[in-house]
């Protein structure tokens, strides 16, 4: 089975503690896990990098999770997730306020310390910890999850590193210009593109706009493979919580989506034969 490593580099709003119940997550709540932030800044300011053992900067998305031991989870042990930090509450405290408080501002210093613009430096950190990666996990998969529109990140990690860039868009007057700066950055390299017209409504036939979308990439020289992504109420329910037992709405919903299991609860919501599809 693939061995997935996932990195949070959505570094302004960072949003995967919602899935896989992470916020209950035990290394995370202890402390002992941090993530991308802070490797990038132990890497840079560390004598000796060697020092840094990257398993105390990724979790396994299963073990260290009590809430999630009622779910069928096989196959999901093969994926490591490095949040973007930690941003956790510590459970079972009297000042839990003043607890998530102190890591925001920890995460919040940290990521003053680092400068995305400085391209030789953001290369290096990553060449790191992809090497760092292999040499523990040997992941088959790396999945950089970068924030929406123009940013250091996916425009320096997408033409150095990526073999394959997924882009996430919708096509309209305001999402425009990101597509014409996807569609000329990646026009003279040799990476594989794949475009997502999302997230769309069931009651909407898109036919024009994925035909403007593909004569946008054209024009560019090359039509990238395209798909489209309709809304799923199982993503739309992550990370809400029944009040009766404080458990995650979508969460055995969700494990079926990844694992392929037909949810039938959400085919008059969309389904999930985009998302098959897709992936």
């Amino acid at each position: 089975k693939k061995k997935v490593l996932i990195l949070d580099c959505d570094l302004e709003a960072p949003g995967y503690l919602s899935f896989f119940n992470l916020d209950k997550h035990s290394d995370l709540n202890s402390g002992k896990t941090n993530g991308f932030v802070e490797f990038l800044n132990d890497i840079n300011f560390c004598e000796n990098n060697d020092d840094v053992d990257i398993d105390n900067y990724w979790i396994n998305v299963v073990y260290g999770n009590d809430t999630l031991a009622d779910y069928d989870l096989t196959g999901l042990e093969n994926i490591r997730l490095m949040p973007a930090g930690n941003l956790n509450r510590k459970p079972d405290i009297e000042d839990d306020d003043n607890y998530i408080l102190l890591n925001q501002t920890h995460y919040l210093e940290g990521l003053s310390r680092l400068n995305f613009s400085n391209k030789n430096a953001l290369l290096s950190g990553f060449n790191q910890l992809i090497k760092k990666a292999k040499d523990s996990f040997e992941p088959d998969v790396i999945l950089i999850d970068s924030r929406t529109g123009f940013n250091d990140i996916i425009g320096t990690i997408s033409i150095s590193i990526s073999k394959m860039v997924v882009a996430f868009l919708g096509f309209n007057a305001q999402t425009r210009p990101g597509s014409l700066f996807i569609s000329n950055m990646l026009k003279d390299q040799d990476k594989e593109l794949v475009v997502v017209n999302s997230i769309l409504s069931k009651e909407y036939d898109y036919k024009d706009e994925l035909r403007s979308m593909t004569n946008l990439f054209g024009d560019n020289g090359s039509i990238p493979n395209m798909f489209q992504l309709h809304r799923n109420c199982v993503l739309e329910r992550i990370g809400q919580y029944n009040i009766s037992d404080k458990q995650d709405a979508g969460m055995k919903d969700l494990i079926d989506l990844i694992k392929n299991s037909k949810n039938d609860n959400c085919e008059k919501n969309g389904g999930n034969e985009d998302y098959y599809d897709l992936f």
